[in-house]
């Protein structure tokens, strides 16, 4: 793999500026930029914020005024929150009804009740009027139609800074709520405060686990009943195909070449092509053909040696078992698709089968098969290798049909099983998506008539389900 690397050259120069226009720059800075959180003014008036709301002026008496005038928002708390690892807190507050769009709520912090209140010691975004809706955060708070009145700000203790000269007590920190504008701040009372807790469970992950539960307890049942009786799998046209490429290799007089792969034994796709192996050495024994089965590993190797030679018994032809045939070339990517194009050149397989698992070398490896004249089936689950093999094979087994291919083959029931919980699992999770799907287009539909969605917990439902639907979608 070749790995490009971008250098940056930093070109330092001395730079003779008057103190005039350093104080220039300076003034014209902090005029552009008006930061409101850490604002000279704000800062220094911060210290005079006693228990009632207060507000901290820059000077703009419209904007003080303004800000004076917005209600304070109805019920303020603080409390843990939930489903997390202990280390954060929530504000949460009634939405203000006709809030200006250019006033934003802020959060100030002290290390006791009485103050000074000071803006957070990082980068903290203020929460505009229809920012943070409670019912759009389905991680921490459940859905609920009256959580759209409601907005949120997480404060994450961690994020204060920890230094020998500044030392924060994270368990006696105390917040105001407030408004700002243009570098104004009015906070609201009461002082909040609230204890974090590490939570032992994440309730909003109770729906994964009841999926999980149930697709194990599916999966158990279905390998339970492909012990007592053949569960039906449709045949795929790949097989087909297997079986054609082998007879033609038998009256062409030459040989096959297998390729498992190039990963190690512990993946499901190099497992699925050596199941695969087994029913072409037994179709190559039955026409007293031959295979030839270059290896990348050396563990797959010995494997695929004792599923040729078991097929040759079964056939019936143990006689006619080269167990040369099952050979190991290199570890090496390049070098191995190397020798294996070397091969192709040299005896011209009349097929190539290219199952498991590939990586930047199957192309390379299509192309030569392909100008051998070799007829090529390839089946991978690797997707960035898939429209490659499509390319240069005549078949190509897709994705799970590598897997699937290898259970009709083996008729293994733990395989029969996976595939077809599997399948069920999809099944259900297209009829949720298509739930889901169906209720916003009701919704939608029923807007313009039915406003305020007056249809109770079957409307609570639907909508429940048309954020589950547009947050996984």
């Amino acid at each position: 793999m070749r790995r490009f690397f971008e250098s940056w050259e930093v070109i330092i120069g001395l730079l003779n500026i008057n103190f005039t226009l350093i104080i220039a720059l300076t003034i014209s800075f902090v005029t552009f930029c008006k930061l409101p959180f850490y604002s000279i003014a704000s800062e220094s008036k911060a210290e005079a914020i006693s228990n009632t709301d207060s507000l901290q002026s820059s000077g703009s008496e419209d904007v003080s005024r303004e800000l004076a005038e917005i209600p304070a928002p109805l019920e303020i708390s603080a409390k843990d929150l939930p489903n997390d690892t202990g280390n954060s807190i929530v504000i949460t507050w009634r939405r203000v009804e006709n809030l200006p769009e250019d006033v934003a709520f802020t959060l100030y912090f002290a290390q006791s009740i009485e103050g000074p209140f000071r803006p957070l010691p990082f980068d903290f975004s203020p929460v505009r009027a229809d920012e943070n809706l409670m019912s759009e955060n389905l991680q921490y708070f459940p859905y609920r139609r009256e959580n759209e009145n409601y907005q949120y700000i997480i404060v994450d203790l961690t994020s204060f800074p920890t230094s020998p000269k500044q030392e924060y007590n994270l368990n006696s920190l105390y917040f105001k709520l407030g408004v700002i504008k243009n570098g104004e701040v009015r906070l609201f009372d009461p002082p909040l405060t609230a204890k974090p807790k590490e939570n032992f469970f994440d309730t909003s992950k109770v729906n994964t686990l009841v999926m999980a539960v149930l697709f194990i307890v599916l999966l158990l049942i279905l390998i339970e009943t492909a012990k007592r009786k053949d569960l039906y799998l449709r045949r795929i046209a790949g097989l087909d195909a297997i079986d054609e490429a082998i007879g033609r290799a038998t009256e062409m007089g030459r040989p096959i070449l297998y390729l498992c792969g190039l990963d190690p034994m512990t993946t499901v796709s190099t497992i699925a092509a050596t199941n695969i192996l087994g029913h072409v050495a037994k179709h190559v024994a039955k026409f007293e053909s031959r295979v030839k089965v270059p290896c990348f590993d050396p563990i797959v190797m010995s494997v695929c040696q004792e599923v040729v030679r078991e097929a040759f018994y079964n056939a019936g032809r143990p006689d006619q078992h080269d167990p040369n045939d099952i050979f190991f070339l290199t570890n090496d990517q390049f070098s191995y698709v190397a020798a294996v194009n070397g091969i192709m050149a040299r005896e011209k397989p009349a097929a190539n089968f290219y199952f498991g698992y590939y990586y930047a070398e199957s192309l390379l490896l299509g192309e030569v098969g392909q100008s051998t004249g070799a007829i090529q089936i390839a089946g991978t689950d690797s997707n960035v290798q898939i429209p490659f093999f499509i390319t240069s094979c005549d078949y190509t087994l897709i994705g799970e049909e590598l897997y699937a291919a290898s259970a009709y083959i083996s008729r293994e029931p733990k395989l029969l099983g996976s595939i077809k919980a599997s399948d069920m699992a999809k099944a259900f999770i297209l009829v949720v998506l298509t739930l889901g799907l169906l209720f916003s287009l009701v919704l939608i539909a029923l807007k313009p008539v039915n406003p305020e969605n007056t249809m109770g917990r079957v409307g609570e439902a639907m909508e429940y389900y048309m954020e589950m639907f547009n947050e996984h979608a």
